[in-house]
């Protein structure tokens, strides 16, 4: 279904991100829909306009800085008609620029409102989304054409061998077609903008997974570029670049030499196709006709006919995307050509592929760094210059690691945040011009996104042996961190580099070199955190190494995890206390450490039933801790048997808890 709004003194416009007061935010648009509402969302594809914001009835706001390109998550309302207002972003209602009146919202329904056409002809469309019986392994797309400058156009699916269909005819701008239910596989789209017969335009979509419905537009941005968005019923939106057309490639440049300046880059000595490219910067592609081409950099403003770096004689073949790379320090300047590869890529992963330019570093082993479990290798040996093999993975955040040294262990850590699927990433490894090492990762659409190393690990100790002296702790038998640290007491954290080690304690003024516990082989990989823990009897004494996570923990709550360290008890069951009791741990042992939990920041109390019987044995009153606090909670006994917790906080400050 399709239906124009009407607009009302258009002058300056754009939709924004989504917060309605007085309803929700929604993930999905085939979740149920509560009875007597419908859900609305909005995306702005006008791409001269400003950010805006969105008024609903005259004065609430229900969307803010909504940019081109972007788009919200549905949000559920009451069903009924609406009035929206849009003022530029930080106004308010009275600075609206533009009225869309009377916009009937019909019960149990999911609707988009479109935003398209350059700012002074600015036009709406109302799109209804239908998710209805949608079969398994399908999805569901539809074409909306909010291409500038591109009149009506024929849409065909290309297949990798045989005859194309057609898809659509005649589509105009401003017009939406039918949905189409197709397998959840990639597949290739070929747009005839001339009416001959053949695609001027080439889009490889990537397999979507299967029960997606997608809102497909065809878009121009200011400089008359044309793509598609992709939109899905998460709110997502992947951006499409085309293939090269027939006799056609792409190529595109980044600088990645420290210490080189701001350069020009020229098709042969004539024609310049980029300027002022600084270091880490990149371009997005250019498209040329296939053949054999040479390149000229040089710094910005200076002559082609002397140029820094020469790419000579690079031969780009129809269909195909290149990066063009200029690394390595000025003075020994390279460049690199790449063939990125876009066919193929499965539904839900990303490609990503390493590609070594840090002048500063030799030789890596690059490794892929598990949350639990032990590191896989990715890449062996990788020098100056090489660029790794592609690897499809799927569309979640990854831990990496960089081997400088060859002895299996990464001194280097790089958490790469999620990419949306579909993405296509060279990451390179740089360092700039004080030797410090980075990564880049150049998407799709020639985005260049920086990720620096994590920071170096961190360890503290807590002495939980209560007949124990006080203790000294070593780093290895020289180095002493730690000094006469009593029973009950912990430290702050320690920044030490990154490595495996051995840590000998002793009673205070002892030999390190005749230990009483020793913590031996105990890896600290780059941004993690650790406990090391010393507990039970002097005469049995032991070691725990912790893992302490402060990762993505929600505002307002608190991080706890029970850990058993009282020998004085077997195995228990925590439970929650309260009007209706719940269970955290069952049967924790003792050396047992319980797993996290995130709970919002207040007062709690716990039981332990050291017996089995449901009926908690010993109770516990946890004051409140303020939010952002994560603590490791011990339950420790002294050397007369009583037991009692001992809350150890960020900071390694430790709280006594007793029994009530």
């Amino acid at each position: 279904m399709r239906r124009r709004i009407g607009l009302i003194g258009v002058a300056s416009w754009a939709l924004l991100p989504l917060t309605l007061l007085g309803t929700s935010a929604c993930g999905d648009d085939d979740a149920p829909i509560d009875p007597g509402t419908s859900r609305l969302r909005v995306i702005h594809l006008s791409p001269d306009a400003p950010a805006v914001d969105v008024w609903v009835n005259g004065g609430l706001e229900a969307v803010s800085d909504l940019s081109f390109e972007e788009g919200t998550p549905y949000l559920e309302l009451e069903s009924g008609s609406y009035d929206f207002d849009v003022s530029p972003a930080g106004g308010s209602a009275s600075d609206s620029v533009l009225a869309v009146d009377g916009v009937t919202l019909e019960d149990g329904l999911s609707y988009t409102v479109v935003a398209f056409d350059e700012l002074g002809e600015i036009q709406a469309l109302l799109l209804e989304d239908s998710t209805a019986g949608l079969a398994p392994g399908t999805i569901r797309v539809r074409a909306i054409h909010t291409a500038l400058q591109v009149g009506e156009v024929d849409i065909w699916l290309l297949p990798t061998s045989g005859s194309p269909t057609s898809l659509y005819e005649n589509l105009g701008f401003g017009d939406v077609g039918e949905y189409l239910e197709v397998p959840a596989e990639a597949f290739t789209l070929g747009f005839d903008a001339n009416d001959d017969g053949t695609p001027d335009l080439i889009f490889d979509v990537p397999a979507l997974p299967e029960g997606t419905v997608a809102n497909v537009f065809a878009v121009s941005d200011e400089s008359g570029a044309v793509y598609l968005l992709a939109q899905l019923q998460n709110g997502t939106i992947a951006k499409i670049s085309p293939r090269p057309a027939l006799g056609e490639a792409r190529i595109r440049a980044i600088h990645l030499s420290p210490d080189a300046p701001e350069v020009d880059i020229w098709v042969g000595t004539e024609s310049e196709v980029v300027g002022d490219l600084g270091f880490g910067e990149g371009t997005d592609y250019l498209t040329v006709e296939e053949g054999t081409y040479t390149f000229n950099v040089t710094a910005a403003g200076q002559s082609p006919t002397s140029p820094v770096l020469s790419f000579e004689n690079v031969s780009l073949e129809a269909g195909r995307s290149y990066t063009a790379v200029a690394f390595d320090e000025v003075a020994s300047i390279q460049g690199l050509t790449l063939v990125d590869d876009y066919a193929n890529l499965a539904a839900g992963n990303i490609r990503v592929r390493a590609i070594h330019a840090a002048a500063a570093v030799g030789e890596v082993d690059i490794w892929l760094l598990p949350g639990e479990g032990s590191p896989t290798p990715l890449y062996e040996n990788v020098a100056l210059g090489d660029a790794g093999g592609a690897l499809d993975i799927p569309a979640e955040a990854f831990t990496i690691g960089f081997d400088l040294d060859n002895d299996a262990f990464p001194e280097l850590v790089f958490e790469i945040p999620a990419l949306p699927a579909g993405t296509v990433a060279n990451v390179f490894a740089l360092n700039d011009d004080q030797g410090s090492v980075f990564l880049l990762a150049q998407t799709n659409d020639g985005t260049v996104t920086r990720i620096e190393p994590l920071a170096q690990p961190r360890i503290r100790v807590i002495h939980l042996s209560p007949d124990a002296p006080a203790v000294d702790v070593y780093v290895g038998t020289e180095s002493k961190v730690v000094s006469g640290l009593a029973f009950e007491e912990g430290t702050g954290y320690l920044e030490v580099e990154p490595g495996i080690y051995t840590f000998n304690v002793t009673a205070e003024g002892g030999n390190p070199s005749s230990p009483v516990l020793s913590f031996t082989g105990v890896p600290l990989f780059p941004g993690r955190s650790y406990t090391a823990v010393a507990f039970d009897e002097v005469a049995s004494i032991q070691g725990l190494p912790l893992v302490d996570d402060y990762s993505e923990l929600a505002s307002g709550d608190i991080r706890v995890r029970a850990i058993h360290a009282a020998y004085e008890v077997g195995d228990v069951d925590i439970w929650l206390l309260g009007a209706t009791p719940s269970i955290l741990y069952s049967e924790l042992g003792f050396g047992e450490v319980g797993g996290y939990l995130d709970i919002p920041s207040a007062a709690f109390s716990i039981g332990f039933d050291v017996d089995g019987d449901q009926s908690p044995d010993l109770t516990f009153d946890i004051p409140q801790l303020t939010a952002g606090t994560v603590a490791n909670v011990f339950a420790v006994n002294d050397d007369l048997g009583a037991v009692f917790l001992l809350a150890q906080i960020n900071d390694g400050t430790v709280v006594r808890i007793d029994a009530n």
